[in-house]
């Protein structure tokens, strides 16, 4: 990402991680952070190619939309975490292997206040999801 000049992405936290990095990101579709005032939010196929044939001249992120990534970035990754406590793993190997993992849903987990948590979080079109 520190090579790159722009980003370009659907819905991957990659486009958030580019802005976070001051880099412009174009967005192809929704996702979590388009439309909050740091990413280039094209409305139609049309907007979308007239930016990819202009792509040496977009610029990088104005200090107010790069705060702002930062303050999306925070907020996602370290003020909405939660315990997955629903959710018990086992592995099956001392070594790791992602093939080796054992993933069990607790009884009555779709009552577990904390899933219900990050549903309601997932959910959320509110602007200002992030910051309650």
């Amino acid at each position: 990402m520190k090579f790159a000049d722009v980003g370009i992405t659907i819905r991957g936290t990659a486009g958030l991680e580019m802005a976070v990095l001051n880099k412009p990101v174009i967005t192809c579709g929704k996702n979590r952070y388009n439309n909050k005032g740091f990413t280039i939010d094209p409305k139609n196929s049309v907007e979308y190619e007239k930016l990819l044939i202009n792509l040496p001249k977009i610029k990088k992120l104005d200090k107010t939309s790069k705060l702002k990534a930062n303050i999306f970035y925070n907020y996602v990754f370290e003020k909405k975490t939660f315990n997955c406590d629903f959710l018990k793993t086992k592995i099956k190997s001392k070594r790791f292997n992602w093939n080796n993992i054992h993933f069990e849903l607790k009884k009555n987990f779709l009552n577990n206040k904390n899933l219900i948590k990050i549903k309601k979080f997932l959910l959320s079109n509110k602007i200002s999801e992030y910051i309650n």
